[in-house]
């Protein structure tokens, strides 16, 4: 048996500017697995996703290492990313 491979993503799929306190990003066609990003020093900020079409959400183990930004990989499919900051944050997902 080997290894599974996942292909690298190495350019931006989608990528966009918080207009309000939140923004829900429909994941059809997205690339799997991702790397979803927010750029925001807001301290509610965060990433949350559904698997069910934005009816529920959950908010994975996400890294914190850089203090400005929230970076979750995703590896299996979802339907909805809940970016939640302020307006003038910024998303993206690669």
């Amino acid at each position: 048996m080997s290894d599974t491979v996942f292909p690298r993503m190495s350019s931006i799929w989608e990528q966009g500017t918080l207009n309000g306190a939140s923004f829900q990003k429909a994941m059809s066609g997205a690339p799997c697995p991702c790397t979803v990003s927010l750029d925001s020093t807001n301290g509610s900020r965060a990433i949350q996703v559904s698997t069910d079409g934005g009816i529920n959400f959950f908010t994975p183990v996400y890294s914190v290492n850089i203090p400005s930004m929230l970076n979750v990989t995703i590896a299996a499919p979802v339907t909805t990313v809940l970016f939640t900051g302020q307006a003038g944050d910024t998303w993206t997902v690669v």
